[in-house]
């Protein structure tokens, strides 16, 4: 993983963020506002998913969260 946060719809990269702490899943829901994608077909993956991180991504109706 190079990146603190990546998304992707099925083998492609959609998004990818450097940000710290939870502004990367920040800048993914203005990502998503912007984009024709359903969330609950994407794959986030997260350097580290602590409870608030969670929350975020279910909110934005994201199902499949990868982590570590």
């Amino acid at each position: 993983m190079e990146h603190t946060l990546e998304v992707f719809a099925g083998e492609a990269l959609i998004f990818c963020s450097d940000g710290k702490w939870l502004y990367p899943l920040f800048e993914l829901e203005d990502f998503l506002a912007t984009e024709q994608y359903e969330p609950a077909t994407l794959t986030v993956k997260d350097k580290i998913t602590g409870k608030a991180a969670a929350l975020l991504v279910i909110r934005l109706g994201i199902r499949d969260v990868r982590s570590g």
